[in-house]
């Protein structure tokens, strides 16, 4: 399971909306939105060459009752 983190702020959880509020313990998920691996590059009318991806990663908190949830359910998943 990921380290649990303390929260300084009060946060809400990515999962179940649920307020995390400050001194309670969390954890960070990173969530990857479209496909790492779809990048294009593109050559510019200036001659620039620019790489193109069509995707977005961020962190995101969950309480703890979500992060042993999920934990559970891809335990035995190769992640």
């Amino acid at each position: 399971m990921d380290k649990l983190i303390t929260a300084r702020k009060k946060y809400t959880c990515y999962n179940c909306k649920e307020q995390i509020n400050k001194r309670d313990k969390y954890t960070r998920k990173n969530i990857t939105i479209g496909k790492k691996h779809d990048e294009q590059f593109e050559k510019q009318s200036n001659g620039v060459v620019a790489l193109i991806q069509n995707w977005i990663s961020y962190d995101a908190k969950m309480c703890i009752k979500c992060s042993i949830n999920w934990y559970l359910e891809h335990k035995d998943m190769d992640l």
